[in-house]
């Protein structure tokens, strides 16, 4: 890997993962698995190879409506499926489609949306709760999940790790990361040469390889602690989402039925 595609690498963890820390230390927690989200959608079409996406997708008789996998969608799975659930010391119980179910609500509705419920019975989104991460519950004879915000952020950030640093032993790729971190190529790209220096809490990174998703996830948590957000109440945004707040924890639930 040559010092340009170091350097780019380095941006994307300053310009969109690091971003998602910085949202927790400022108090959103919704706005943190949002951002997550969308840079597991961008980082998922950087490491895009050839045709393994194609659309496949069927017209419902009933709804007259397009219905199946798209293209977002596999390109998204596959790369949570590999760099997440399968890679060396991966989360086995990761289920990429419900993810990117996860995704499609926060990311474009902030609500429940037909793939969804579709699907499942809903989902529960904590923080300070890893023990719940990937709990399952049922209703109406479907399955949920919970996630833990600092949970799947780890296994997110360790897995990116995983993947730039494959990013050698692919020229297509290391080309379209280049490309589309380049906005303006009349400047030169510049990128904090620490993870200490893009967040603190990024440290983890400067000190081994390949990185531990515990160590990762205990500073996420130290961080969350640090800033008093693990007893915070939510109360401004109960009018767009179904809360649960209890003394340790928020649980954004959507689904058939409330929290109970």
């Amino acid at each position: 890997m040559d010092q340009q595609t170091r350097l780019v690498c380095k941006a994307f963890f300053n310009t969109s993962i690091a971003d998602v820390y910085r949202s927790m230390q400022g108090a959103s927690l919704v706005g943190a698995y949002t951002l997550l989200f969308c840079s597991i959608n961008a980082i998922a079409y950087i490491g895009l190879e050839g045709e393994d996406a194609p659309e496949e997708q069927n017209t419902c008789a009933k709804c007259n409506q397009r219905v199946g996998q798209t293209k977002d969608s596999k390109v998204f799975q596959n790369w949570v499926e590999r760099w997440i659930k399968k890679r060396e010391g991966g989360n086995r119980n990761c289920n990429p489609h419900f993810l990117y179910c996860v995704r499609n609500c926060l990311v474009h509705v902030h609500g429940s949306t037909e793939s969804l419920s579709a699907s499942y019975a809903g989902f529960r989104l904590t923080h300070d709760e890893p023990k719940r991460h990937w709990e399952r519950f049922e209703s109406d004879a479907k399955k949920g999940y919970y996630l833990n915000l600092e949970s799947l952020l780890a296994e997110y950030v360790a897995g990116a790790s995983d993947f730039f640093q494959s990013v050698k032993d692919n020229p297509s790729i290391e080309t379209r990361l280049k490309s589309q971190l380049r906005t303006d190529v009349s400047k030169p790209l510049d990128a904090p040469h620490t993870y200490r220096q893009m967040h603190y809490a990024l440290d983890v990174l400067d000190k081994r390889h390949p990185p531990d998703v515990e160590q990762i996830r205990r500073r996420i948590h130290d961080l969350l602690i640090s800033s008093g957000h693990c007893t915070c109440k939510y109360h401004e945004i109960r009018q767009i989402v179904r809360l649960l707040v209890r003394p340790a924890y928020l649980a954004l639930s959507y689904g058939r039925k409330d929290v109970s």
